[in-house]
């Protein structure tokens, strides 16, 4: 059982690492081309969510952060609606376009941040969030999520976000042992909330195009300061393959989904 509350656990996290810009539209609006080539998973990752979250037909759905639609647009064929969340203004064109490219009409898409957004008291039937909770004063939205759906899925990682031996030549020691779907889970369980937790593994490979571009994604990844820069280019040299010019990982990584 954790010492203190889950919901300060994750507060504590969120402001350590780049979870705190994850919540900027700014930051997203850079990034719509990576995003836009898909998870380091590939559609094994899409198939099995597709298969948790079992979407009927006739479902009303409500998506936080659903960035170019990799699970969005599947999502839509399979129900009545959708709508989506998402900050960034550049992921919501990036939807709006890769949607009528599918032929899919029945996507709503908001640019604003969920925790801001005025909703409907006729609720959704699902509730779907996929890699996308960043957010302060997560068991408020919990509950908040609960009042307007009647099921909720959320997916998040289930691997350390720095890990053990990265920690460990950073700092010295172990600063966190919590996943993002430990946590999740855990402020949910916390907020009463009747949860059902599921996880699977899955293949990936990134592949950097040179020493210095692997460890800038690790560094912003997660959220190490420039004065540590020299230490994870060394975890980088010994964790990672190389051809002599691009580095890369090649590994099975873990995803939770929490169901309530």
């Amino acid at each position: 059982m954790a010492s203190e509350s889950w919901e300060n656990i994750w507060d504590r996290e969120v402001k350590n690492t780049t979870r705190q810009q994850l919540s900027r539209g700014d930051f997203w609006d850079q990034r719509v081309a990576e995003v836009c080539k898909g998870t380091v998973f590939g559609q094994e990752l899409t198939d099995w969510q597709m298969a948790v979250v079992a979407p009927r037909q006739g479902d009303s759905c409500l998506e936080i952060g659903p960035g170019c639609g990799r699970l969005t647009l599947p999502l839509a064929v399979s129900v009545a609606s959708v709508t989506v969340f998402d900050i960034s203004a550049a992921m919501i064109g990036c939807l709006q376009k890769n949607a009528a490219v599918a032929g899919v009409g029945n996507i709503c898409c908001i640019n604003q941040a969920w925790e801001e957004a005025l909703l409907s008291s006729t609720g959704y039937d699902l509730l779907l969030a996929s890699f996308s909770l960043f957010m302060h004063g997560l068991d408020r939205q919990v509950r908040r999520m609960a009042a307007v759906a009647h099921r909720t899925v959320v997916f998040a990682s289930g691997e350390l976000r720095v890990p053990l031996e990265l920690q460990q030549e950073l700092y010295g020691k172990v600063m966190t042992s919590h996943t993002d779907a430990e946590m999740i889970a855990g402020v949910a369980a916390e907020a009463g909330l009747c949860i059902r937790c599921l996880s699977a593994d899955f293949g990936r490979q990134c592949v950097y195009p040179s020493l210095g571009v692997a460890v800038d994604s690790l560094v912003e990844y997660c959220g190490i300061g420039p004065e540590q820069r020299a230490t994870v280019e060394d975890y980088v040299t010994s964790h990672y393959q190389t051809d002599g010019r691009r580095y890369w990982r090649q590994e099975r990584g873990r995803v939770g989904a929490i169901e309530w």
